[in-house]
């Protein structure tokens, strides 16, 4: 089921298999499809990141019928709909609240990839370094 791509080495008739991306992100779908059977209506509107991919996933595998998938995701609107509406009511009369978790999250967002790519790059710098200088 994964599409590997050929990538040409640098001695002739030697190829590296590799995993593509778009394969890797297609079997986590389907394994999710496949994991969730009749619920799956119910857990695409609880998933975050790749809703819409799931749903056209449990669309063209045909595994799911329309009125169950249906039921499914109208119980996952009623429930994350709900408990969204639940913390906006209760944050209401206090908006520092609601304020300060937002500039948490978004601190937090762009601080954690930053300083991943820069430890990264750090590391990258520090093995040419060590490369160049036969350490």
């Amino acid at each position: 089921m994964l599409k590997l791509i050929w990538k040409w080495n640098s001695s002739p008739m030697n190829f590296v298999k590799r995993e593509t991306p778009t394969a890797r992100k297609r079997d986590r779908i389907l394994g999710k499809l496949e994991s969730a059977g009749n619920y799956i209506g119910f857990v695409t509107r609880l998933s975050v990141g790749f809703r819409a991919p799931m749903m056209i996933a449990a669309g063209f595998s045909g595994k799911v019928p329309y009125l169950t998938y249906l039921a499914g995701t109208s119980v996952g609107a009623l429930c994350s709909l709900s408990s969204q509406l639940l913390l906006g009511y209760m944050m209401r009369n206090n908006p520092a609240v609601l304020v300060g978790a937002v500039a948490s999250i978004s601190t937090f967002a762009a601080v954690v990839p930053l300083t991943i790519a820069f430890v990264g790059w750090g590391s990258l710098m520090w093995s040419r370094y060590q490369m160049r200088e036969g350490i």
